[in-house]
């Protein structure tokens, strides 16, 4: 059974020999995938990506794949060097593409922030007593697969320990009907609240990559260039030209 699972899995993603290996292509077809200037830079053709990684570990598989990826792979070290020492991802750069684009990728971003701040809130609220309850258990354990271990079935005992309380108090005032709705709303209002913070984080990496745009225009010349660099060395190594898009500094 196992065999089969492997199997199937393999049919329909890419077979990583490695840890490494996954997150470096997968990076690289991220960035070959998604243009610069996009109406959303977070979003990329799934299907494409992972069209792109099959093709790089065909290539990479092949006779002479480590002189061969050499030139790849030093353009994506460098440029996930600069990402990281700039605290800011691909999707942050491929954000700014010009003054009036990127208030325009900004500004739905800050409406949805802000109409679900109230959930956020209440959400933040009903999980954060037992969040912090779990992640202090979970260091306790010395091994890292036990933490993880720790962490999800705390997290699940402790917001369903919430939920029922929040539910009988409120069914108790106003009924069962209602304590079962306040009992549904309890795990929405956790999924709109990670939703909420991770919209905070992409907002706070356009308004970086704005920032950046205007104060340090050499650095992000810098970055960007790196970025096409990515880009044409995986055409190079496909042996087809992608466009590495336009120049948001010019």
């Amino acid at each position: 059974m196992t065999d089969d699972i492997a199997d199937r899995l393999r049919a329909v993603v890419p077979d990583y020999r490695s840890w490494a290996e996954a997150a470096d292509l997968s990076l690289v077809a991220e960035i070959v995938t998604r243009h610069v200037g996009s109406s959303d830079p977070e979003v990329v053709d799934l299907a494409r990506r992972e069209e792109l990684v099959r093709s790089l570990m065909a290539v990479l598989s092949g006779p002479e794949a480590a002189r061969r990826s050499e030139p790849l792979r030093t353009a994506l070290t460098r440029y996930r060097q600069e990402l990281a020492l700039l605290g800011l991802d691909d999707s942050h750069i491929a954000a700014s593409a010009g003054p009036a684009h990127r208030w325009t990728v900004l500004g739905w971003p800050v409406a949805k922030a802000v109409v679900a701040t109230p959930v956020a809130l209440v959400g933040t609220v009903v999980h954060i007593v037992p969040y912090e309850v779990v992640k202090r258990v979970a260091r306790m354990p010395d091994n890292d697969g036990m933490r993880a271990t720790v962490k999800l079935p705390g997290c699940l005992a402790g917001f369903t320990t919430v939920y029922a309380v929040i539910a009988r108090m409120v069914g108790k005032r106003l009924g069962r009907p209602m304590g079962a709705l306040a009992f549904a709303i309890g795990p929405a209002s956790g999924y709109g609240t990670v939703h909420f913070f991770e919209r905070l984080q992409r907002i706070r990496g356009v308004v970086e990559a704005t920032r950046l745009a205007r104060s340090r225009r050499a650095t992000l010349t810098s970055v960007l260039a790196s970025r096409a660099a990515v880009i044409e060395a995986a055409g190079a190594l496909l042996s087809v030209p992608f466009p590495s898009g336009p120049n948001p500094v010019s």
